[in-house]
C-alpha cells in the first residue's frame, strides 16, 4: 500500500519530504511507531557491524550517534562490547524514536533532539579526555542543508578523533530522485580529516542511485 502511493508522488515531491525536518519529526504518525521499534530491532544487521567493529578496533569509548533514531548503531555497540564502559551523545528529531533508545541503551548516555556545542562538550568532558573518539553519520547527512552541515562539522571537527559516513558519495554534487550525493572526502578533508576506509553501504539497495552512489567511509583526524 505504502509502495503504492510512493509510486504516486512527484519526484521533486519525494525529495522535499525526504528531507523535511517534519517528516522525520513526525514520521510515527505517518508509519506508526512500530517503525522505531523495527528500525531498533535492525541492530542485529550485519551493516550494523561495521560500526562495532570500528570502535572496538580503534578503543572508541565517547560515541556522538548524529541521526541515532531509535539506537541501533548504539545497541549492537554495547552489545558486541558489554565490559566496556561507553558514553553515547544520541541525536534525533523524532522523540518517539529517543523513547525507545534511552530504555534500550544501558551504557551512560544521553539523548537531545538538537546537537549543541553544549551538549557536545559534554560528551567529550565526560569520559575525562576532553575529545570524542567516534562521530557517526548514518544516512542522515543528505538531509542536512549545506549551511547545517557545515554548522555540524565547524562544531564537532576540532574535539573528534574519527568520524564514520554512511551516505551519499559522488566526485561532484549529485541531486538524486530523493537523495543528496555530495564529495563527503573533500568535504572531511578541509575539516581536518582523511580517508581510511571507504566500501558499499550494506543499506539494502533500492534503486539505481543508491546502488551506484551508496558508500560507508571512515575518516580520521589528520595529525
Amino acid at each position: 500500500m505504502i509502495g503504492s502511493i510512493k509510486k504516486l508522488i512527484p519526484n521533486n515531491l519525494k525529495k522535499r519530504i525526504g528531507r523535511s525536518y517534519f517528516f522525520w519529526s513526525f514520521r510515527s504518525v505517518f508509519f506508526g511507531k512500530s517503525v522505531w521499534e523495527a528500525y531498533k530491532s535492525s541492530y542485529l544487521e550485519e551493516r550494523r557491524g561495521f560500526y562495532s567493529d570500528f570502535v572496538i578496533k580503534k578503543a572508541c569509548t565517547t560515541i556522538l550517534d548524529f541521526g541515532c533514531a531509535s539506537g541501533p548503531n548504539l545497541i549492537r555497540i554495547e552489545k558486541d562490547s558489554p565490559n566496556t564502559q561507553y558514553y553515547f551523545l544520541g541525536i534525533d528529531v523524532s522523540n518517539d524514536a529517543l523513547k525507545i533508545a534511552k530504555k534500550e541503551i544501558s551504557s551512560k548516555a544521553f539523548f537531545e533532539k538538537k546537537l549543541t556545542s553544549k551538549n557536545f562538550s559534554k560528551l567529550a568532558n565526560i569520559g575525562g579526555s576532553g575529545v570524542v573518539d567516534l562521530a557517526i553519520f548514518d544516512r542522515v547527512l543528505t538531509c542536512l542543508t549545506e549551511r547545517d552541515l557545515a554548522k555540524t562539522l565547524d562544531l564537532i571537527s576540532s574535539k573528534t578523533k574519527y568520524v564514520i559516513i554512511d551516505d551519499f558519495f559522488a566526485q561532484k554534487e549529485h541531486q538524486g530522485p530523493v537523495w543528496l550525493a555530495r564529495n563527503y572526502e573533500d568535504i572531511l578533508y578541509q575539516y581536518g580529516y582523511e580517508l581510511i576506509v571507504k566500501q558499499k553501504s550494506g543499506h539494502k539497495m533500492t534503486t539505481d542511485f543508491h546502488n551506484e552512489y551508496a558508500f560507508i567511509a571512515a575518516f580520521s583526524k589528520k595529525h
